[in-house]
């Protein structure tokens, strides 16, 4: 079995020397080799996330950064108001 997100973590490093020069602190969201976009707030990066990916696709939100930190968080189900 694949381990999870390896697919999004190996295009997040592939785009990372890229990104670093200009995008270094926003957000990245990637689903599979698909990055969704780059966002100034965590929130708004994971907000739209939801709206690309639903809450049954799994997708990394990861923070373009030069040294990189990776923390695994359980999604989150909002309830439609």
């Amino acid at each position: 079995m694949e381990a999870l997100f390896s697919t999004e973590l190996s295009t997040f490093e592939q785009m990372l020397p890229s990104w670093l020069p200009t995008k270094e602190g926003l957000y990245a969201v990637i689903c599979g080799e698909e990055v969704h976009g780059l966002f100034e707030d965590q929130i708004e990066a994971y907000r739209s996330g939801l709206r690309r990916f639903g809450t049954r696709q799994p997708f990394l939100l990861q923070q373009v950064l030069r040294e990189q930190r990776l923390a695994l968080v359980p999604g989150i189900c909002f309830a439609d108001e």
